[in-house]
Order: structure tokens, then C-alpha cells, then sequence
């Protein structure tokens, strides 16, 4: 019987490790987590390659204001964010056959340091 207990417990434990919170999931337990939209606004070169990227606006995910926050963004979360960025391959933005500026978003949790967010079911935390 001890041992069937010792088993159980076992499997309650890994079950509870085997599920790590997400992002979303802790923005609606924890009030004091701090989650920002941050908004990139991108410009393309005539082949689809990203000109530029610079930061169009921050809202708290949180809510549901469109007011905009007033955060000070670490270097390396641009730098990563905008690495991301350059990376994707994302189809030419173009209006009468010129690049037109368009945007993109990823999370920021001042909590969670330089980490791009950009899936909120993502675990809080990685490995």
C-alpha cells in the first residue's frame, strides 16, 4: 500500500512539472506580471528585405487601453526583437509599386528581462 502511495504522488508531481505556466495563463493569475505589446513598424527594400524597424508603439497587454506606455525597452530586447524581424521572410508590403510601412508586434515583461515574447502560450519560463 505505501508503495502504491509513493507512486501516485509520483505521477501528481510530474504531471504538475510536465505543465509549466504560459505567459497568458500568468498575466491573468498574477496582477502584479507586466506584459507590453510592443508595436514595430517595418519598411521594406524594393527585393522584400527589411530597410528598417523602429518601435511605433508600446500598450499594456493587460488592458484594454490604447494609451501608450510609457516603458523603457532594454537594448538586447530590440536588438532580438529586430533580428527576428530581418529574419522572417515576409512577402513585399507595396502599394502602387512602392514599400509601404507595415507592422509587426511581439511581447516585453520587464519581469522576464530581454526575452522576445511572441506566443503568450509560450512557458514563462524556458530551458
Amino acid at each position: 500500500m505505501r508503495s502504491l502511495h509513493l507512486l501516485l504522488i509520483s505521477f501528481l508531481c510530474i504531471g504538475t512539472a510536465l505543465h509549466a505556466e504560459t505567459v497568458r495563463e500568468r498575466l491573468k493569475r498574477d496582477p502584479d506580471f507586466q506584459l507590453y505589446a510592443v508595436i514595430f513598424a517595418i519598411v521594406q527594400n524594393d527585393d522584400a528585405t527589411v530597410k528598417s524597424v523602429t518601435i511605433a508603439n508600446i500598450f499594456d497587454a493587460a488592458s484594454d487601453s490604447k494609451e501608450t506606455a510609457s516603458v523603457q525597452l532594454p537594448k538586447a530586447y530590440f536588438e532580438k526583437a529586430e533580428a527576428l524581424i530581418r529574419s522572417h521572410k515576409y512577402a513585399l508590403q507595396a502599394k502602387e509599386g512602392k514599400p509601404i510601412t507595415f507592422f509587426a508586434y511581439y511581447l516585453y515583461s520587464p519581469e522576464l528581462g530581454d526575452r522576445v515574447i511572441d506566443d503568450p502560450d509560450a512557458p514563462v519560463m524556458q530551458k
